[in-house]
């Protein structure tokens, strides 16, 4: 096999969705694909209905051969997810773009997979390879943005589900792992709480459990290949722009993709920066918690966290830059984060509106004093205590702004 040319082919998924599957196709076709043919697999659960299978059936891929598998009994999403990881065994690929029929690309999203299944196929540290730039913590339900750097990637130990490489040495490890664990969903301690919950149906919370338990990785870009139109389907009852982002144009003509244990943008499962280290504590004894999502689940010694906690302070940082782990690397003074020692008790930092700062924070307000100061006249205990439902909703979010600043 020529070292430039592995052989990656896409497989899109669908169900029920004909509007889904016909927009994501139709886009596929007016991609780039500039190193020849690529195979194409429409792989389909049975729905019961023919519509779906009928456009798959007359549509014409114009790059190469196009398969369609049309599953003859329903498999529900998560087996029918990790029944195209087979495909690559199946069709001898070197890996698989795996799309779901909500999934939308950016042109040059074959381009940017060609290099870094290059970049990472020979790496069993790699799990597998993201197409899409994560923008939320979904733990927290803050957005989220890595810390830059001088290459086109960074990692994360949290698997993908909205665009996706699959790599054939890596997915046959995790498959082998996924027979042995696939009876019943076991808490791990490093899974983010709200992963645990995700209902049975979920695949990818397997996946993200499998890079935990065995401290794999997952590449993510931070210009995004995919984006997400958030369709309604088994996991979503109403449409929305959640997980909208922007996508990447034009292809590089060389992607700097950086090797692993040589870059120091590494996140956890919680979107919190592994790098962040302080002179005169061992790493092992600090609980990175920025977001506030972890809990110090480990109960080590050194809690780094923007909650107010009744320990010592041995360090403050503000909360001006962004991403909130740049204050800490840059060591800039304030009192929003705050690294505890939790061997010694002390009397809480005052920490006024947290729910409400956090939400001024992330949004950027370009004005939030007189906001902030209205908002927290009577609303910051229902932010707080509706956080979650409200920004799932922004219409109510918004409906009870409005009423606390007429």
């Amino acid at each position: 096999m020529d070292e430039q040319s592995p052989v990656i082919g896409i497989i899109t998924v669908g169900y029920n969705r004909v509007d889904s599957i016909s927009r994501l196709l139709n886009r596929l076709n007016d991609c780039d694909y500039p190193h020849g043919d690529v195979p194409l697999v429409i792989s389909l659960d049975n729905c019961g209905k023919t519509d779906v299978l009928d456009f798959a059936e007359a549509y014409r891929w114009r790059h190469g051969k196009k398969t369609v598998i049309h599953q003859p009994q329903r498999l529900g999403l998560k087996r029918h997810i990790l029944k195209c990881g087979s495909y690559i065994e199946a069709y001898g690929w070197d890996a698989a773009i795996v799309l779901e029929d909500d999934v939308y690309t950016a042109a040059c999203f074959y381009e940017y997979a060609r290099q870094a299944v290059i970049a990472y196929r020979d790496d069993d540290r790699i799990a597998g390879i993201s197409l899409y730039a994560l923008t939320q913590n979904q733990t927290v339900q803050y957005p989220f943005s890595p810390a830059l750097s001088q290459y086109d990637a960074y990692f994360m130990q949290y698997a993908q589900s909205l665009g996706q490489v699959w790599m054939r040495r890596q997915w046959k490890a995790f498959e082998s792992w996924y027979s042995e664990n696939s009876e019943t969903f076991t808490e791990c301690g490093g899974v983010p709480f709200n992963v645990c919950r995700w209902p049975e149906t979920s695949w990818l919370k397997y996946h993200i459990r499998y890079c935990v338990e065995n401290d794999k990785y997952f590449v993510y870009p931070y210009n995004s290949l995919t984006t997400n139109f958030g369709d309604v389907g088994s996991h979503t009852t109403r449409r929305n722009s959640f997980l909208q982002t922007a996508l990447q144009q034009k292809a590089k003509a060389a992607y700097n993709f950086p090797r692993f244990g040589c870059c120091d943008v590494n996140y956890d499962a919680w979107c919190e920066n592994t790098g962040l280290v302080f002179d005169g504590i061992d790493p092992s004894q600090v609980c990175i918690d920025i977001y506030g999502g972890k809990r110090n689940y480990q109960n080590r010694r050194y809690w780094l966290t923007s909650l107010p906690k009744p320990y010592r302070i041995v360090k403050s940082f503000g909360m001006e830059l962004l991403p909130p782990d740049m204050n800490v690397l840059c060591n800039l003074p304030g009192d929003a984060i705050f690294l505890y020692d939790t061997a010694e008790a002390d009397t809480p930092p005052e920490v006024p509106d947290r729910d409400v700062f956090m939400w001024g924070y992330y949004n950027r307000l370009m004005y939030p004093d007189p906001a902030i100061r209205k908002l927290a006249d009577g609303i910051n205990k229902e932010i707080r205590r509706e956080r979650r439902k409200l920004l799932r909703n922004p219409k109510e979010l918004f409906k009870k702004i409005a009423s606390r600043l007429r």
